[in-house]
């Protein structure tokens, strides 16, 4: 969707993770995930990097990836919500 608004769009840093403790989130740089107005969005963090394709709605982010993780192609799907 082209000029989305949604409340989960900007750039959003990583702070917990079920996969990972938060040194390894920081791993190569501070962690993050950035979702933009125009339906892409990217992230980082340990050694995982990925491009995104969103779908939004005014206070949820549906999204497809694909990246890196530690040198291995990868690929995933998840979604983000601003909660109260």
């Amino acid at each position: 969707m082209t000029g989305a608004t949604s409340s989960v769009i900007g750039k959003w840093r990583i702070v917990e993770a079920d996969i990972c403790g938060r040194d390894d989130l920081d791993l190569l740089e501070p962690a993050y995930i950035r979702f933009g107005d125009q339906g892409h969005g990217d992230f980082a963090f340990g050694c995982v990097t990925g491009a995104l394709n969103c779908d939004y709605s005014p206070s949820t982010i549906y999204f497809t990836w694909e990246g890196m993780d530690d040198m291995d192609e990868a690929s995933g799907d998840g979604s983000a919500e601003i909660a109260d």
